[in-house]
């Protein structure tokens, strides 16, 4: 199947579904995906998509919000701002002949090339254009109904968390990774800031995961949020997972756990874990003499006795963290 590509923010979801497939073609212009393994990719993407269907379900009738409130489409997990619901999600039911009782797993189970008309860009797919269009005159571009299906299946995959209106999407240009690190992940509820521990908690993910013969060189993060009308790119960075990876013997359970907690808003010690994950991130990356970090964690365990059982555990964990695993690696790289 041949899918052009349109220059928009969208194209990611799609050049990430033929990353995915083997032997695909991926020009500046178009992808092409063998039909069958496209097949395959779309219902594998539909299974993860029927589990965040159920998670959604369960969430609504837990905190009885109305769908309205979650500014999405009826039974859609794929977030929606503006007209998206109104105008091109209704085209695209038209298209395909689908009820608006009609789950995307479904859809993408069954997906086939249809063309009517060509729709407007939904707001997931054009995060980049706020800032643009408001500067300069609105640029209307419209795109295929398929390419609407493949995008939703594109963000399925990319889609890692969801916390009220702020969503973590990360993408992997060598593939064959997403699909068990979704599953492994879970839905779970986190940050991105900072950088340093987003980066250590998610490579030590993708080290879980690894198969002998998959490569990870780096994978790119993309933070998007949902005002009332606009999808918007919040914040973009990369993580070079190659480096990281390289001491794998560093990112262990302690180490993930370290990183979550920096993540974590309301952590009470949060601020004591960011400064402690920049001083880990720096010297798993660029080691250098070891003082500063072995000094900052260290100092914290003097009030362990003061301490309330939950946080003297937390602390416990992290004296030993710093003072076996990476103590010892500075020893034996002669920087003590």
């Amino acid at each position: 199947m041949k899918i052009p590509l349109h220059d928009i923010f969208g194209d990611n979801f799609i050049i990430q579904l033929a990353t995915e497939a083997e032997d695909a073609e991926i020009t500046p212009d178009h992808v092409q995906i063998d039909d069958d393994k496209l097949m395959k990719l779309l219902k594998m993407i539909a299974d993860i998509s029927e589990e965040k269907e159920k998670q959604k379900q369960e969430t609504i009738k837990r905190t009885k919000n109305k769908e309205q409130k979650e500014g999405g489409g009826k039974n859609i997990i794929i977030p929606f701002a503006g007209n998206d619901s109104r105008t091109v999600w209704k085209d695209v039911l038209s298209c395909y002949s689908y009820s608006e009782n009609i789950q995307l797993s479904e859809m993408l189970r069954n997906f086939e090339m249809k063309e009517c008309k060509k729709v407007a860009v939904m707001s997931f797919m054009r995060p980049e254009w706020y800032e643009f269009n408001k500067a300069m005159r609105k640029v209307e571009i419209k795109v295929e109904e398929y390419y609407v299906l493949l995008a939703m299946a594109g963000w399925v995959l990319t889609n890692i968390s969801n916390t009220g209106n702020i969503f973590i999407n990360i993408f992997s240009p060598q593939g064959g990774i997403l699909f068990s690190l979704n599953k492994d992940i879970g839905g779970k509820t986190l940050g991105a800031r900072p950088e340093t521990a987003f980066s250590l908690w998610i490579t030590k993910k993708i080290l879980d995961i690894l198969s002998s013969n998959t490569i990870v060189n780096y994978i790119k993060v993309y933070i998007l949020t949902r005002g009332s009308n606009t999808i918007n790119l919040a914040n973009e960075f990369s993580v070079d997972t190659a480096r990281l990876l390289s001491k794998p013997h560093l990112l262990t359970n302690t180490l993930e756990r370290i990183a979550y907690r920096a993540l974590q808003d309301k952590n009470e010690l949060r601020g004591y874990y960011i400064h402690l994950v920049n001083y880990i991130y720096q010297y798993i990356t660029n080691p250098k003499k070891i003082d500063e970090l072995l000094y900052f964690a260290n100092r914290d365990t003097l009030i362990i006795e003061k301490s309330n059982d939950e946080v003297a555990k937390e602390l416990e964990e992290v004296s030993n963290y710093i003072n076996t695993v990476l103590y010892r690696e500075a020893l034996t790289g002669g920087l003590l």
